[in-house]
């Protein structure tokens, strides 16, 4: 990979990519709710992780998950490095169908740090060159489009990595309790249709209190139980819109909002449109049908009583 002028060779308000190391510090400190990927192709790189000293050297790469810290870094002088910083709204999106498998090795297991065999390296350079190629390229239809399936594949690619790796296979039988419980915790929460429901619901049903669930959260994941279930919430909403064929009436019912203009409501403010502006977002224009638009008159009204 050819080093480039820029600190940053490419940013948009989900992706960040970094081919110069002394940017990164500035980045975390102004967007620390995201994953930062680094991967090292040549020389050292030093740095703390909340704390902890970690060394890359050549085919080694670390996931920061979002809400922990990157400081102090030091790289030598023939260091080469890529550093990609995706949202975390982004990376659920992208891997919503795997989401439990990422949280899982990120969170339960913290498998962050991983090396690469030089097969998994080239693909890599050649992720990140083809990020840099089309960054330099003027605005095309669908630039966004194209930038989140290279990103998709960079994804799957780290998760494939992780579970190829003797780490990904130790046994769990060593397993804190506290680590316990929050796997429980995940496990419980995917499984649960109608998410939005308090956080003693949750630590009832894993027998125990509400107080020690958020405490667990906290400890393993730097995320509170209630923000979890919130960021699950959204991203089961986000998926039945883009993914089904479900009229919103109906992922309304689904997802346990009785009250449709509630619902209808609640997805504008938290994703800054309605349900049908979000679907017709993402969705090809051949899926948006007469019911579709009958919704949207129905979207319109609830939301501008």
């Amino acid at each position: 990979m050819e080093q480039v002028n820029r600190n940053i060779n490419y940013v948009d308000k989900d992706i960040e990519l970094m081919t110069d190391m002394r940017t990164l510090s500035y980045l975390d400190e102004r967007n620390p709710s995201a994953y930062v990927l680094i991967s090292c192709q040549q020389g050292v790189i030093q740095f703390r992780f909340n704390g902890t000293p970690i060394q890359l050297k050549s085919r080694m790469s670390f996931v920061c998950p979002p809400n922990n810290r990157i400081t102090n870094v030091l790289l030598s002088p023939d260091a080469i490095v890529a550093v990609l910083k995706m949202s975390t709204r982004m990376v659920q999106e992208l891997m919503s169908s795997r989401i439990d498998e990422w949280n899982k090795f990120f969170y339960v297991n913290q498998y962050n740090l991983s090396i690469s065999t030089d097969e998994h390296l080239r693909q890599m350079k050649f992720y990140i060159d083809l990020i840099n190629s089309k960054a330099s390229m003027e605005s095309t239809p669908y630039h966004k489009e194209i930038m989140q399936s290279i990103l998709r594949a960079v994804l799957f690619e780290i998760l494939s990595l992780i579970k190829q790796s003797k780490q990904a296979q130790s046994d769990a039988s060593g397993m804190s309790r506290s680590k316990y419980h929050f796997t429980q915790f995940l496990e419980l929460l995917s499984a649960t249709p109608v998410k939005h429901k308090p956080v003693e619901y949750y630590a009832d049903q894993l027998c125990i209190s509400s107080k020690y669930l958020s405490a667990v959260c906290k400890e393993c994941s730097n995320k509170s139980a209630r923000q979890w279930i919130y960021d699950m919430k959204n991203e089961d909403i986000r998926y039945n819109l883009v993914s089904t064929n479900l009229s919103i009436k109906e992922i309304a019912n689904k997802l346990g909002y009785e009250d449709f203009s509630f619902f209808c409501k609640y997805v504008r403010r938290h994703f800054g449109c309605s349900p049908t502006e979000l679907r017709k977002q993402n969705q090809s224009k051949n899926n948006n049908n007469d019911t579709n638009n009958h919704e949207e008159l129905i979207d319109n009204r609830d939301e501008n009583p």
